[in-house]
């Protein structure tokens, strides 16, 4: 089978250089005007989307540095000490940790009663459904790859839930209209509840 030419400009296009990667916490800003803040609840410190579709992420608030066919995201999360998101659950995808340097603390379960450590290169993939989350443990800065694998035709980034107790607690120090912007951008306060986030938030 006859094999294809790469130009280095056509390369170009399939490269995403680290130190050139724009936190997403930029396009949330930009795009909701959702506090800093209330960001950093859902996600690590800076959340770096390296590849993904842009097929797929029209609409939402990320954008990849690399194109890529649809069925994967690819992110890398830079994270302070004690750096970390607060519990959280993925219905229709799967996400998979693994460690890059320092220490991470994985916790899951309905209210993360279980807790297991990854150290570099250590790589834990979560089954859809179960409430996680990671925490750098570590005494400086740390780097966790984090993959999401779509498992149907849905879009990876719209398939977050938390319970509402976060819906509240941000509405109360951002106000209601922060926890809008974040379910507008995809995720969703009724984690193990039949009805909408936002009565509780009020």
């Amino acid at each position: 089978m006859k094999t294809k030419d790469c130009s280095p400009e056509e390369m170009n296009a399939h490269v995403a250089y680290f130190k050139d990667l724009i936190p997403n916490s930029l396009d949330f800003l930009d795009r909701e005007n959702v506090p800093l803040g209330a960001f950093e609840l859902m996600t690590a410190k800076k959340s770096l989307l390296v590849a993904a579709s842009e097929r797929k992420m029209e609409g939402q608030a990320a954008r990849p540095a690399i194109d890529i066919p649809p069925g994967v995201s690819v992110f890398i999360c830079e994270t302070p000490v004690g750096n970390g998101p607060e519990l959280h659950a993925h219905m229709r995808t799967r996400e998979t940790f693994m460690c890059l340097s320092g220490r991470y603390e994985i916790r899951y379960g309905r209210d993360g009663e279980h807790v297991l450590e990854l150290g570099p290169m250590d790589t834990v993939s979560v089954p859809n459904g179960v409430m996680r989350s990671f925490k750098n443990i570590a005494d400086s800065t740390s780097y966790l790859l984090v993959l999401i694998h779509e498992t149907g035709d849905e879009k990876a980034l719209s398939d977050v839930y938390m319970k509402p107790e976060l819906a509240k607690r941000i509405a109360d120090e951002y106000g209601v209209e922060a926890v809008r912007g974040l379910e507008r951008l995809g995720n969703n306060f009724t984690a193990d509840e039949e009805e909408a986030s936002l009565e509780h938030a009020k």
